[in-house]
């Protein structure tokens, strides 16, 4: 059976009959892969699309050793690390524990432990892995552009209020959902904080309203700001006041226009 890995530096392994083999050359029809062990010669063939093989793997080298089971398992796991850093939000360190635990689960009498590697050594790849995914980081508000579904939450609902630019460089974003400004009509207070160590370096804090109900403190707007001051904040309850206005009226034209049974 054929099967798949890649090396610390992203390349393909192919596994194949307990030993690797790393890409040699790829032609017009088929593609070359040789033993990866550098001092073996043995070498075979695939088809372009790596899925069946066209000529067996020649005689390998006396010093050639096949692979252990396990490093292939620890490597497979690897995959499914930069895998889930690509698709999923979970931090890397979340991610690769649960890779290592799933591993030896599965695999309880295979002696993973000495092939796994730390998180030290391949963290920088599964961070790249994850950075595939995400747009070039900007240098200035000006370079920040939202759009598809950066604007939305998980579910597809518009989750961007607000994304204003004044003063020719400063910047204000909101960002909230349509429960979350239902929320704060009927909320008996509203309550401001700004958090300035955990931001986004463009942006001088993440400032965030929440709604007062019941005894508890809801998070609902989340605002980046380029500056602290009455100016901004301002301009912030006048969209969210502005938003609700709009959206309040509309819930009630909508429920006007149902017919009466």
């Amino acid at each position: 059976m054929l099967r798949f890995t890649t090396s610390e530096r992203n390349q393909q392994v192919l596994n194949y009959l307990d030993f690797q083999y790393t890409v040699k050359r790829i032609n017009k029809t088929c593609v070359e892969w040789r033993c990866r062990n550098r001092s073996c010669s043995s070498s075979l063939t695939l088809s372009l699309d790596n899925i069946c093989v066209r000529r067996e793997p020649s005689i390998h080298s006396e010093s050639c050793q096949a692979v252990q089971p396990s490093k292939i398992i620890v490597e497979e796991t690897v995959e499914m690390m930069k895998r889930r850093a690509r698709e999923e939000t979970k931090s890397i360190s979340q991610v690769y524990a649960e890779e290592i635990v799933a591993t030896r689960r599965r695999h309880p009498g295979v002696p993973t432990g000495y092939y796994f590697p730390t998180l030290s050594s391949i963290d920088s790849s599964l961070y790249y892995h994850r950075s595939l995914n995400y747009p070039t980081l900007p240098k200035c508000l000006n370079d920040m552009v939202l759009s598809g579904e950066w604007c939305l939450t998980r579910s597809g609902e518009r989750f961007l209020l607000v994304d204003e630019t004044y003063d020719n460089k400063e910047r204000i974003l909101l960002f909230g959902s349509r429960w979350s400004i239902e929320f704060l009509s009927f909320c008996s207070g509203w309550h401001a904080d700004g958090t300035f160590l955990t931001r986004p370096l463009l942006f001088a804090q993440i400032y965030i309203i929440f709604g007062y109900f019941d005894g508890f403190l809801i998070p609902c707007i989340y605002c980046l700001t380029s500056r602290q001051d009455q100016v901004t904040y301002e301009k912030i309850l006048n969209h969210i006041i502005s938003i609700g206005y709009s959206q309040l009226n509309t819930s009630s034209m909508e429920k006007g226009a149902r017919p009466k049974t």
